[in-house]
Protein backbone atom coordinates (compact mmCIF):
# COMPACT_ATOMS: atom_id res chain seq x y z
CA UNK A 1 0.00 0.00 0.00
CA UNK A 2 1.37 3.99 -0.44
CA UNK A 3 2.21 5.88 2.33
CA UNK A 4 3.52 9.20 3.09
CA UNK A 5 7.00 9.06 4.36
CA UNK A 6 8.47 11.51 6.81
CA UNK A 7 12.39 11.78 7.52
CA UNK A 8 13.40 14.04 10.38
CA UNK A 9 17.44 14.31 11.69
CA UNK A 10 18.38 15.99 14.92
CA UNK A 11 21.30 16.85 16.35
CA UNK A 12 22.75 14.58 19.30
CA UNK A 13 21.40 17.03 21.78
CA UNK A 14 17.60 16.21 20.39
CA UNK A 15 16.81 19.76 18.40
CA UNK A 16 15.41 18.90 15.16
CA UNK A 17 17.54 20.58 12.35
CA UNK A 18 15.64 18.90 9.04
CA UNK A 19 12.78 17.28 8.02
CA UNK A 20 12.25 15.72 4.51
CA UNK A 21 8.82 14.48 3.44
CA UNK A 22 7.32 12.45 0.33
CA UNK A 23 3.79 11.63 -0.49
CA UNK A 24 2.48 8.29 -2.20
CA UNK A 25 5.55 6.27 -1.86
CA UNK A 26 4.55 2.78 -2.31
CA UNK A 27 6.04 -0.27 -0.52
CA UNK A 28 9.38 -1.60 -0.67
CA UNK A 29 12.63 -0.14 -1.70
CA UNK A 30 12.43 4.10 -1.70
CA UNK A 31 15.07 6.99 -1.79
CA UNK A 32 14.78 10.64 -0.18
CA UNK A 33 17.33 12.98 -2.16
CA UNK A 34 19.11 15.14 0.68
CA UNK A 35 22.09 17.46 -0.26
CA UNK A 36 23.13 17.62 3.90
CA UNK A 37 22.10 20.99 4.31
CA UNK A 38 20.24 21.74 7.75
CA UNK A 39 16.66 23.82 7.48
CA UNK A 40 18.82 27.05 7.70
CA UNK A 41 20.83 25.74 4.22
CA UNK A 42 24.21 25.14 6.08
CA UNK A 43 25.93 21.90 5.76
CA UNK A 44 26.06 19.55 8.85
CA UNK A 45 29.01 19.60 10.53
CA UNK A 46 30.87 16.42 11.31
CA UNK A 47 29.21 14.25 13.78
CA UNK A 48 26.32 11.64 15.33
CA UNK A 49 23.02 12.75 14.54
CA UNK A 50 19.92 10.64 14.42
CA UNK A 51 16.95 10.30 12.45
CA UNK A 52 13.35 9.26 12.43
CA UNK A 53 11.29 7.41 9.74
CA UNK A 54 7.72 7.86 10.05
CA UNK A 55 5.38 6.37 7.39
CA UNK A 56 1.71 7.04 7.71
CA UNK A 57 -0.59 4.46 5.41
CA UNK A 58 -4.58 3.41 5.41
CA UNK A 59 -3.63 0.93 8.25
CA UNK A 60 -1.68 2.86 10.81
CA UNK A 61 1.51 4.82 11.08
CA UNK A 62 5.33 2.87 11.67
CA UNK A 63 8.23 4.88 12.94
CA UNK A 64 12.07 3.99 13.50
CA UNK A 65 14.77 5.37 14.81
CA UNK A 66 18.42 5.65 14.02
CA UNK A 67 21.97 6.79 14.42
CA UNK A 68 24.00 8.03 11.52
CA UNK A 69 27.07 9.78 11.19
CA UNK A 70 28.54 12.78 8.95
CA UNK A 71 31.88 12.90 8.08
CA UNK A 72 33.62 14.77 5.50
Amino acid sequence: QEGDVTLKIYTIGGRMIKTLAQSGRSFGYNQIYWDGRDADGSFLANGVYFYKITVKGQSGEASTMGKMVVMK
